[in-house]
């Protein structure tokens, strides 16, 4: 298995429960996440050698997140503690045709201080693989800058380096994310990007054709522009009965690879992207074809979504047990 290093902020999430509305909320439930470390937890249950680079507040609330990240099993070598609050977002679940609705209270953060200082090489030493996402630069000038140093010093490291693009309007403009991006894009070898990304946040022309062969030129375009030389991404569709169909994408060697999709009740959707983010990153590095790369990171994102909380370690025997038996009752 890889050596993995992701970076971000460790969020705090309150939700409603029974999917009540925040407004006229009288408790709130406690979960611990944010992308990358949704994305780290993932990659640790399923074997790989993870390590988060963030930084935590003093008190006890920081102390809660790290004892949940160490539950799955994420080093916190590079994980310090210092002044500042935690990152909070407060999440309205919907239901039905009712959104769901999120909320940000997050800077300054102890995680945002971190980023006012220079990048440590000791990060991207010895390691194989670096995992970012938009969101971390979104947060300051500051960490923009930060993100970018980190991705030049694991280059030069020889660290294959991994982007999830993960455009947060409600975090930074346009105008900033696609000049963050375009700087960011040269030194990454695997992209998560869909179709969204490329029409509103690149501004480029809609490809003919379905979704797949969409996804195919503007993944062959970021290719030849970027040396960008993999990409994924998923399609979901929520129907009316609350049911999601989702569906992975996966490009390799100017190839795009449609998954068969996955249709599922879920119970909690946050952390899903994330999680299908690492099925990928799983499927990459222990070189499976495109097709089973897509039909595990569907799997362990319908996984993700079936339990309450931004994330959860599956071991790749549950992932491979729960695609076998779809169609059962129970497992004895």
């Amino acid at each position: 298995m890889a050596s993995i290093v992701t970076a971000g902020e460790v969020m705090m999430r309150l939700t409603p429960p029974e999917a009540g509305r925040i407004a006229a909320a009288d408790s709130l439930k406690v979960h611990i996440g944010g992308a990358e470390a949704n994305t780290a937890c993932a990659l640790s249950g399923l074997g790989h050698d993870v390590s988060l680079i963030s930084r935590l507040p003093e008190h006890d609330i920081g102390t809660l997140a790290a004892s949940s990240l160490r539950r799955h099993g994420v080093h916190l070598q590079h994980v310090s503690r210092g002044s500042g609050r935690m990152g909070l977002y407060f999440v309205e679940e919907g239901v039905s045709i009712r959104p769901s609705q999120v909320i940000y209270d997050r800077k300054p953060s102890a995680f945002t201080a971190l980023t006012e200082e220079p990048v440590k090489r000791e990060y991207v030493q010895g390691v194989e693989v670096l995992h970012l996402s938009g969101i971390t630069p979104a947060l300051s000038d500051s960490a923009a800058d930060w993100s970018l140093e980190l991705m030049q010093a694991a280059r030069e490291e020889g660290v294959w380096i991994s982007l999830d693009i993960n455009y947060r309007s409600k975090l930074w403009s346009h105008t900033r994310a696609l000049a963050w991006v375009e700087k960011a894009l040269p030194y990454v070898d695997h992209c998560f990007a869909g179709w969204k990304d490329f029409e509103w946040l690149f501004g480029w022309e809609k490809a003919e054709g379905d979704l797949s062969s969409r996804l195919g030129a503007y993944y062959r375009r970021l290719e030849e522009e970027y040396g960008v030389r993999s990409a994924a991404s998923t399609d979901r569709t929520i129907h009316d009965d609350g049911r999601h169909t989702l569906r992975g994408y996966v490009y390799e060697n100017g190839r795009v690879t449609e998954g068969e999709g996955m249709t599922f009740q879920p119970l909690d959707r946050i952390g899903g992207g994330d999680a299908f983010a690492a099925g990928v990153l799983h499927g990459i590095q222990t070189h499976q074809s495109p097709e089973e790369t897509a039909a595990f990171a569907e799997s362990l994102s319908a996984m993700n979504h079936l339990v309450r909380g931004d994330n959860a370690s599956f071991s790749e025997a549950e992932v491979q047990r729960f695609a076998a038996q779809l169609n059962q009752d129970i497992s004895r």
